[in-house]
């Protein structure tokens, strides 16, 4: 006799049945899952940070690039500069002495520019001539180069002079700390004598000051400087004018016309176009500096010196 089933027996096998084939689909879609997921690439996400820092590189890359082609730009235009200087020079000497001389240049010495001269006629135009050397010195004075700084050029300072009516002067005034930095464009390995050696308190006798220099002329084209009050006579022929050029320091040193307040002097240096401003005594901090500019100078001015005696006109 075989054993009867209840409906409830059944129902129970039928919700087994549904369970297993449940997990079972549980299972194999689990596992179709990991199937697909295997197949899919994960892309890592971008990080912004590092963008940035790319995006910052690749900024500073094209700064430096900018900065380095701007530095080799203005290289270019010193060396243009100095050969245009060069050749100026060049011509200059060769129209002064065929000027001066009456020598005349061979044809492929001779300046392009003044080639029109030799081809006009075998007799010299010395009108026209003179004008050339005049147009060819203005030329030079354009294309001059930067004028030399010694080590105490930081520590010179213009301001209203000592002496009454003789508008500026040219002061020792030191700074306290040590920190400030010199021109890097500046060459001071020429200065022997120019030491930092107590250079915050004192210039030492003996020292070299700074350089009195400018526009180069001799006796023809000096005749032509309107202003000649900073016209000083170096050497020969060579005169210097440092009235256009109002960086040029020493020409706001005054002469007192008083032997006793003397403490520096111009020693003619032609060599460099240029004199030198030297200590004739040990120089303290505050003092104005005072030279001799020769009795020369005092007999072609109209107006006459003041005599200096120590009062304070600043």
């Amino acid at each position: 006799m075989s054993p009867s089933i209840s409906e409830y027996d059944v129902d129970n096998e039928l919700k087994n049945n549904n369970n297993e084939s449940s997990s079972n689909n549980k299972k194999r879609n689990k596992n179709d899952d990991e199937k697909d997921n295997k197949d899919v690439v994960v892309l890592p996400q971008q990080d912004t940070s590092l963008e940035e820092e790319y995006m910052i590189k690749r900024e500073c890359e094209k700064s430096h690039t900018s900065l380095e082609e701007e530095y080799m730009m203005k290289r270019e235009c010193q060396k243009s500069r100095s050969s245009l200087y060069e050749r100026s020079l060049v011509r200059l000497q060769i129209l002064e002495t065929w000027y001066e001389l009456a020598i005349r240049p061979k044809l492929a010495l001779c300046p392009v520019e003044d080639v029109d001269l030799l081809l006009r006629s075998n007799t010299d135009d010395v009108k026209l001539l003179s004008r050339r050397c005049i147009d060819a010195r203005s030329v030079l004075n354009s294309l001059l180069p930067p004028h030399d700084l010694t080590q105490l050029d930081p520590y010179l300072i213009s301001d209203i002079s000592n002496i009454s009516g003789a508008g500026m002067g040219l002061f020792f005034r030191p700074i306290t700390e040590c920190s400030l930095s010199l021109p890097e464009s500046c060459d001071y390995s020429n200065e022997k004598n120019a030491t930092t050696k107590n250079i915050k308190n004192i210039i030492r006798k003996g020292e070299l000051i700074c350089h009195y220099m400018g526009h180069r002329h001799n006796f023809q084209s000096c005749r032509l400087v309107k202003d000649k009050s900073y016209l000083m006579l170096v050497d020969g022929q060579l005169f210097v004018d440092a009235g256009p050029l109002p960086q040029i320091k020493a020409r706001y040193i005054n002469d007192p016309l008083n032997e006793s307040f003397y403490n520096c002097k111009f020693v003619p240096d032609a060599n460099k176009y240029r004199s030198n401003v030297v200590a004739l005594r040990d120089i303290n901090a505050g003092e104005e500096f005072f030279a001799s500019y020769g009795d020369m100078y005092w007999a072609n001015e109209d107006e006459k010196g003041v005599v200096y005696y120590g009062h304070h006109h600043g």
